[in-house]
């Protein structure tokens, strides 16, 4: 309402604004006792979630030791004979199935990647005019005449993607402003290399100069006007030819590549050039091709892969035109290697024992190792030494220690109580669900662990020790002679572990429904493994795996390798301390039926409904003070009406007065 009568105590004097605030003030400590009971819900909820962050964190380091792999960590040391550092020869990377060891190893080749280079081409970008079929690997590049040499390593690089590649890359190399070369490279090391070969009558390989070239060479470098003969050249123009005349001959004769004798005359005429030539040697002397090198010499490819046949002898009839001193291209030797590096195996020695292997990395020859080889030094011999981590185990163990008592403290200090002012730790002192997680984590760390060596079931026997506070402390040397001479029973304190009476049966793994304990295994059948558990658990079985699907072996996966049916041994789990912890802590810490979370779920709720209740009373008191503000409007707009009431009479009757006299 506006106006001048909703100002508080206009007409009345009465400030009733200042009322209404002081009753609000009044009303509202009724809402701030439910928020002071509030907020010991909201110190309570903030508790649990700190607790369950750090039973999680503990849970976590729990769960680094509940298997054998977190144990079997391993330190590796190299040693070199001579000058040479044995690290610039090898590394080496271990994983949890290596065991300590020595080795002698001596570095006599590395393994080398295939590489292949193509001719030289003036231009990546001009059409190459070759067609056919390129088997790379033994997939097929399909070539076109419009081809260049980038669209060419385009589409070999193509073949080389999917579930199924040709695991060769090509690139282009540069290697002038006219001088461009296509390069192969095998994805892989190894002698195997890379494989070409043609998918068509064309001979795409031989083209595009990716195989090695052996062939002969004429000793002669020809010119013509000074400089070095084409294939255009016109013979007759040849530099020392003054003696032609139309109708001169040249006699070709030698071997061809079949073995054939070759016997041909070439008619030289006034239009002839080199090129003919070289066509009508193409001919004569067959799976060849005839070119003039950049020097103008005649050059003649064997195209015949390991034939040492082809002789040829080119004998002009003027002595004033040759190819050749005395006219015989000579024996069959290399003339263009497109390989830029031939693939290679690796060639080492280990303990005296020659190996080979296609790869550098070599993860298949010593379990839980891998060697990466890194030069060849065939005079040095490289000392192996392979030994337990015993700091990285110490390592983990003192994590699982430090969250362990980082949980207790965090549970202790919501469970103090000082006397002389008798306050509490923590909104949660008194937490019976508290408590009972303490004395749940207490019992499993100062309990016998089951099916452990008695000298070795307790932490304290290891040196890992309680205090009064149920904190844990590592007497360091004591930890370390245990680990060093019990290892295996160190282990099995932490771990999950096993054992079977029959070396068919190994473990798999289990869930945490899974039950510890000896169960005979009882097989019906094989391939696949079916069968059951008998303490007792119902399984069922895929390829060489049975799982039980019921009773205390339910999710306990083993593995029969074996052929005999029926009662074939039996197999016994045992739990670890780790185990035991991580198994306690997901019933605790689950976040969606874990204690935890039932008991926060249950804070949330009176939370919400402790808000619903501050609302709900704050509603009423805000329209309650509403109907006091409508009250004490409505008695100024009536105190102001009578005031003008009063006002328009008292001038009237003034008025009135006046009249009379």
């Amino acid at each position: 309402m506006g106006g001048t009568n909703v100002v508080s105590g206009l007409s009345s004097g009465i400030d009733w604004r200042d009322i209404l605030d002081q009753l609000r003030a009044v009303e509202y400590k009724r809402v701030e006792l439910i928020q002071d009971r509030r907020k010991t819900y909201t110190d309570r909820l903030s508790a649990w979630q700190t607790i369950n962050t750090k039973l999680l964190a503990f849970k976590t380091a729990a769960g680094t030791l509940n298997t054998a792999a977190g144990f079997n960590i391993y330190t590796t040391a190299l040693s070199s004979n001579t000058a040479t550092a044995a690290e610039d020869i090898l590394s080496v990377t271990t994983n949890t199935d290596a065991v300590p060891g020595s080795y002698q190893i001596r570095v006599n080749s590395l393994a080398a990647a295939h590489k292949l280079s193509s001719y030289s081409y003036t231009s990546d970008t001009t059409a190459l005019n070759l067609s056919g079929a390129l088997l790379v690997n033994g997939k097929t590049v399909t070539v076109s005449a419009t081809d260049t040499l980038t669209s060419l390593r385009d589409k070999i690089n193509a073949v080389n993607t999917g579930d199924d590649p040709s695991q060769v890359t090509a690139s282009i190399v540069h290697y002038g402003t006219t001088d461009h070369r296509l390069i192969l490279t095998s994805d892989e090391e190894g002698a195997a290399g890379i494989t070409l070969a043609n998918g068509g009558a064309a001979d795409l390989v031989g083209s595009l100069g990716l195989r090695d070239e052996r062939g002969v060479t004429g000793d002669r470098a020809n010119t013509s006007g000074g400089v070095a003969i084409t294939s255009a050249t016109l013979i007759r123009n040849i530099d020392g030819y003054t003696t032609y005349q139309n109708n001169d001959r040249i006699f070709l004769t030698g071997t061809s590549t079949s073995g054939a004798a070759v016997n041909t005359t070439f008619t030289i005429r006034n239009s002839t050039t080199v090129q003919e030539l070289l066509t009508a040697i193409q001919t004569a002397y067959g799976q060849v091709t005839a070119r003039v090198t950049s020097d103008g010499r005649l050059q003649v490819v064997d195209n015949e892969i390991g034939d040492t046949q082809l002789v040829v002898i080119a004998t002009p009839e003027k002595p004033a035109l040759r190819f050749d001193a005395d006219n015989n291209f000579g024996a069959i030797s290399s003339i263009r290697t497109a390989t830029v590096q031939a693939g290679a195996d690796a060639s080492f020695t280990l303990d005296g024992v020659a190996v080979t292997r296609s790869s550098n990395t070599v993860d298949d020859l010593i379990d839980g190792l891998t060697l990466n080889l890194k030069k060849a030094a065939s005079d040095t011999t490289v000392t192996l030494t392979v030994g337990r981590d015993y700091e990285g185990i110490k390592e983990a163990i003192s994590g699982f220690v430090t969250a362990y008592n980082d949980v207790m403290n965090a549970i202790n200090a919501q469970m103090t109580y000082n006397s002389d002012s008798g306050t509490t730790g923590g909104p949660l002192f008194g937490d019976s669900t508290l408590r009972a997680i303490k004395n749940d984590l207490v019992d499993l760390v100062i309990d016998r662990v089951s099916g452990v060596d008695a000298d070795f079931s307790t932490l304290g026997l290891i040196g890992i020790n309680i205090g009064n506070d149920s904190t844990l402390s590592i007497d360091d040397e004591k930890l370390q002679e245990s680990l060093e001479n019990n290892f295996y029973d160190v282990r099995r304190l932490f771990a999950t572990d096993w054992s079977a009476t029959n070396g068919a049966l190994s473990y798999g793994y289990h869930t945490t429904d899974t039950k510890a304990g000896t169960y005979t295994i009882n097989i019906t059948g094989v391939s696949p493994v079916t069968g059951y558990f008998v303490n007792p658990g119902d399984a069922t079985g895929n390829g060489e795996y049975l799982t039980g699907i019921s009773g205390d072996a339910k999710g306990l996966m083993i593995r029969y390798s074996g052929t005999a049916t029926g009662s074939v041994g039996t197999f016994t789990l045992t739990y670890g301390i780790a185990e035991l912890m991580d198994r306690a802590l997901y019933h605790v810490t689950d976040s969606v039926d874990g204690t935890i979370s039932n008991k926060t779920e249950t804070i949330q709720d009176q939370i919400e409904n402790i808000d619903e209740s501050i609302q709900r009373l704050e509603d009423r008191i805000e329209q309650k003070l509403a109907r006091l503000e409508q009250q004490f409007i409505a008695m100024e707009t009536a105190l102001s009406t009578l005031q003008s009431q009063s006002s328009w009479l008292s001038s009237q009757l003034d008025s009135a007065a006046n009249g009379w006299r």
